[in-house]
């Protein structure tokens, strides 16, 4: 309810530009992966994900460590 009375008094909460109202195209995908096959899309994914990775096997290695020196 509190939504719909804050959508009425500011109008760009509605996701709407007021320069022109029409509703935005979603189907176009973001430019970033626009033009990327799977083996670039993958590559991408390894690249934003690979600092998790490493950081879970050093908590790994950590914790083999701590268990074998007791």
């Amino acid at each position: 309810m509190e939504w719909n009375s804050a959508r009425l008094k500011w109008p760009v909460l509605s996701g709407e530009n007021q320069a022109d109202s029409k509703p935005a195209d979603k189907t176009q995908p973001h430019p970033l992966f626009a033009a990327k096959n799977f083996a670039d899309l993958c590559k991408v994914g390894l690249a934003l994900t690979w600092p998790l990775a490493l950081a879970a096997l050093l908590a790994v290695v950590v914790l083999v460590m701590i268990l074998l020196r007791r």
